[in-house]
């Protein structure tokens, strides 16, 4: 059962190229799926990147078994990056850089659909010499997601630097499928619209921010999985801080002790969602922090 649940929230990716064999997940998997076991996260944590990463220069990986090793490796690296390094101290914050640019400036980028020679449309093109076959809502979602993780730790003069890569990426993940990752793409713009860093970006937005948010919470079913965007907490997390910053204060305080609720409900009933358990009770113990502070 744990193995099975590793799988579900990557299996919608295998649509791309059919299934993959020949190569052994069951132990990367395994310590994947036990990464919130309490005391023993960054153990398994760390384990399952080592073993990831081994299976990446394995002989005969194909392009379905290379999008899931670098899924996870990127999952692991967002997981990893804000249970164990806050946004205060000095330490934190040069291990969260290191977490997240490994992410979104290393091997995520293995990913990229797109060669340095040009684009058919003749964009400023963000690629690499051999590009991947084949465009990806992961490659697209989880470089942003990192990069824009990244950004919340770097300073102004950095962060214009990254920008246009950043839109780039929002940009071509706004033409994939919308509902991967429970409305993933549009969560983290949602994101950006709200965040007080967008100011001197010309990027601030929270009125639109929340249009994009309940537009991620309301979307379906990604292809090969079962997972909502009502099933993401991030959603909810990302929609309350929205509110905070449009000053709908007691809207927020709501909709947190709502969804936290709700959450204690799925695990009384252990009826987490599906191969999110560990990110969304971490994700509870955020909402709490966040109520906290209204």
């Amino acid at each position: 059962m744990i193995w099975r649940k590793s799988l579900v929230i990557f299996v919608g990716s295998f649509c791309l190229f059919g299934a993959g064999y020949g190569i052994d997940f069951r132990e990367a998997d395994y310590y994947f799926a036990n990464r919130g076991k309490v005391g023993e996260e960054r153990f398994h944590m760390e384990q399952a990147q080592i073993a990831y990463k081994k299976i990446l220069r394995q002989d005969g990986l194909n392009n379905s078994d290379k999008v899931r090793a670098i899924t996870q490796l990127a999952r692991l690296a967002i997981f990893k990056g804000d249970k164990f390094h806050g946004k205060e101290s000095p330490e934190d914050i040069e291990q969260r850089r290191k977490i997240f640019k490994e992410c979104w400036d290393g091997f995520m980028k293995e990913l990229n659909p797109t060669s340095k020679s040009g684009s058919e449309r003749g964009d400023k093109v963000y690629g690499k010499a051999t590009p991947f076959p084949v465009e990806t809502p992961n490659f697209f979602y989880y470089s942003a997601t990192c990069l824009g993780l990244y950004g919340e730790v770097s300073g102004t003069a950095e962060n214009l630097i990254n920008i246009p890569y950043l839109n780039w990426l929002i940009a071509k993940g706004l033409k994939q499928d919308l509902r991967f990752q429970g409305g993933g793409i549009l969560r983290i713009l949602a994101g950006i619209r709200a965040s007080k860093k967008a100011q001197r970006l010309g990027m601030y937005d929270p009125g639109e921010s929340l249009v994009l948010i309940n537009k991620a919470i309301n979307t379906p079913p990604y292809p090969g999985t079962s997972l909502r965007g009502t099933d993401y907490c991030e959603n909810y997390i990302r929609k309350a801080l929205t509110l905070r910053e449009l000053s709908k204060k007691s809207e927020a305080k709501t909709l947190i002790r709502e969804t936290i609720e709700l959450i204690n409900e799925w695990e009384d009933f252990d009826e987490l969602p599906e191969g999110l358990e560990p990110e969304t009770k971490a994700c509870r113990q955020d909402l709490g922090e966040i109520l906290d502070t209204l």
